[in-house]
C-alpha cells in the first residue's frame, strides 16, 4: 500500500524494521490548540481502524475536516482507503 490522501486523513505505511509500533495516529496543534480535541479524534480514529483490522503497520495524519466529522464518518472515510 503507498500513501493515500483524502480530505480529513493522510495514511501512509510504517516501516516494520524501524518502527515497533503498527499504527501511529499523528494529530498536530495546528488541528486544534485544546489538547482534549486532539485526544478525542485520536481515539476516534484508533477504534474506527481497530474496527476495520487492517494488518499493515500505518501511520494516519488527521486534517483539520476530521474535527467536525462523527465516528461512523470516520470509519467510513478510513475504509475507502483499504478498497
Amino acid at each position: 500500500m503507498g500513501a493515500i490522501y483524502q480530505p480529513a486523513f493522510s495514511v501512509k505505511p510504517l516501516n516494520l524494521r524501524t518502527s515497533r509500533a503498527r499504527l501511529r495516529v499523528v494529530v498536530s496543534g495546528k488541528i486544534s490548540k485544546k489538547a482534549t480535541e486532539r485526544n478525542l479524534i485520536r481515539r476516534r480514529v484508533k477504534d474506527a481502524w481497530r474496527l476495520i483490522s487492517s494488518e499493515e503497520a500505518v501511520c494516519i495524519y488527521v486534517k483539520k475536516p476530521a474535527l467536525s466529522m462523527s465516528f461512523a464518518q470516520i470509519k467510513a472515510e478510513l475504509s475507502q482507503n483499504l478498497r
